[in-house]
């Protein structure tokens, strides 16, 4: 099956953008298609490449 996710990243500290920036990239290198918006990222691919990915990089 194949998964559209939107996901928003709030890290809650005075140096928010580099977390967020890391995350991005992280998931750039996975292969899925990401693309990145103002106050959203989303992510296209496989059902279990999508939730594997997430699961993996969120932690």
């Amino acid at each position: 099956m194949y998964l559209s996710v939107q996901l928003s990243c709030y890290p809650l500290k005075e140096e928010y953008k580099q977390p967020i920036k890391d995350l991005i990239a992280r998931l750039e290198q996975t292969g899925l298609e990401v693309y990145p918006g103002r106050m959203s990222t989303e992510i296209f691919g496989d059902y279990d490449e999508v939730m594997g990915v997430l699961s993996d990089t969120m932690k």
